[in-house]
């Protein structure tokens, strides 16, 4: 097994709350969604306040939604770094406090999150600066609501191609429990 390399916790991502403006001109819409139907992710991206790019990733039905929210993000810092700019800042805005969270503990790595922190430094190398901010869903931001609306139509879209299919720990687990007690059952019945 290889060495891991983990950010040092001395690096930090910022956070802008209510009360702190966004500096860039770059504004990146983020959002997952699962149902019955499947897993999706949506980006709606604002450039000087127009709608600059949507874009849509369909994941594995056994992904979780916090996968899903987790992806969208990581998908959006790639497309964003190579978007030509003078202004070097862009702003994520998730409605998922769990995800945001995960990126405020240095004690967690799973692998999206990581993936995020990996791609958050090599952006740092170019001088490229990424805020991230909380929206509450569905309360009239037309950019937000995009974003909602591509997650879901993503998570429907059989002719989308399947960009994630790392099935969490918790649903391998959960599925091999459910077959061990089938099993059970079938050879005690």
């Amino acid at each position: 097994m290889g060495v891991k390399h983990w950010h040092h916790p001395v690096d930090t991502i910022t956070f802008l709350t209510e009360s702190n403006k966004a500096a860039g001109l770059i504004q990146i819409f983020t959002d997952g969604s699962k149902s019955e139907q499947g897993v999706g992710a949506g980006i709606a991206i604002v450039r000087s306040s127009n709608h600059f790019k949507s874009l849509q990733y369909r994941l594995n039905k056994r992904c979780t939604n916090n996968q899903a929210e987790q992806l969208v993000i990581l998908r959006a810092l790639e497309y964003t770094e190579n978007i030509q700019t003078e202004d070097k800042t862009a702003t994520v805005y998730t409605d998922s406090q769990i995800t945001l969270d995960s990126l405020k503990n240095n004690t967690n790595h799973t692998f999206l999150i990581e993936e995020i922190w990996d791609k958050l430094a090599e952006m740092r190398t170019t001088n490229r600066t990424i805020e991230f901010c909380w929206v509450k869903a569905h309360v009239g931001i037309q950019a937000n609501e995009l974003a909602d609306t591509l997650a879901k139509e993503a998570a429907t879209k059989a002719d989308l191609i399947e960009s994630y299919k790392k099935a969490p720990k918790s649903e391998v687990m959960s599925e091999l429990s459910e077959i061990s007690f089938e099993t059970w059952q079938r050879e005690w019945t």
